[in-house]
């Protein structure tokens, strides 16, 4: 049971997730399935299977999903010590998307994200609360329209494992949380308009072996995010 708590914290420090802060615990001198001897480790947020999705009341009549589409993370994991772990997620504001051009075009507008004014939105985790053998809150500090605020990420864990078509190590897990936008400075059509908003996050973090803390290649992650087919 050990192991799999240790594991899943690993991927919980991807995240978001958003985050997504991520998870993936290990033993104080090894991961099982993995043959790691290193201290630190890197993942890298593979694009192609991860979204970040946010969801929205309509005056009542139905709820409203959008998608940021372009967003950069990865999260570096410290062994000796977990506290010493850090995850940094920046989403561009402006890829927005909610499926309808002047609606999209609404919400990255001054009434809302104020996407010109206010171009990245950040997520920093700070602590994690272990929750159940694969369930865990990771707390963090939300940037978004100029304001930073506290926001705590319910994740699950889905699976960590060799992707069978890459080969490479892949941790998989999924997030909620709810803020209110109003917290962020957005109040346009309140209280008509929803002040909560639902995020949901789908992540696949990429491992990439052999790299400290203070730098390396990560060329096996971008050529998987510019090229992934499965």
């Amino acid at each position: 049971m050990r192991n799999t708590l240790l594991k899943f914290l690993s991927l919980i420090m991807a995240v978001f997730a958003f985050g997504i802060s991520g998870a993936a615990f290990a033993e104080e001198t090894s991961l099982d399935g993995i043959g790691t001897t290193a201290s630190i480790e890197r993942y890298t947020l593979e694009k192609p299977h991860t979204q970040i999705v946010f969801i929205g009341d309509h005056l009542g009549f139905s709820n409203s999903y959008g998608r940021f589409m372009d967003f950069d993370g990865e999260f570096v994991l410290n062994h000796d010590d977990l506290s010493k772990s850090s995850v940094n997620v920046v989403i561009d504001a402006a890829s927005l998307e909610m499926g309808h051009e002047k609606w999209s075009a609404h919400l990255k507008n001054e009434d809302f994200l104020d996407v010109e004014k206010f171009p990245e939105i950040r997520f920093a985790s700070d602590s994690v609360e272990l929750t159940g053998e694969n369930t865990a809150k990771v707390n963090g500090i939300l940037s978004m329209h100029g304001v930073d605020k506290p926001v705590t990420l319910d994740v699950q864990h889905n699976k960590s494992g060799v992707h069978p078509f890459s080969g490479q190590y892949i941790a998989g897990f999924s997030a909620e949380a709810e803020i209110k936008r109003s917290d962020f400075g957005m109040t346009y059509g309140l209280p008509l308009l929803a002040d909560n908003v639902k995020i949901k996050i789908s992540i696949e973090g990429i491992r990439s072996d052999g790299v400290d803390a203070d730098g390396g290649d990560k060329a096996a992650a971008d050529d998987t995010n510019k090229n992934a087919e499965e």
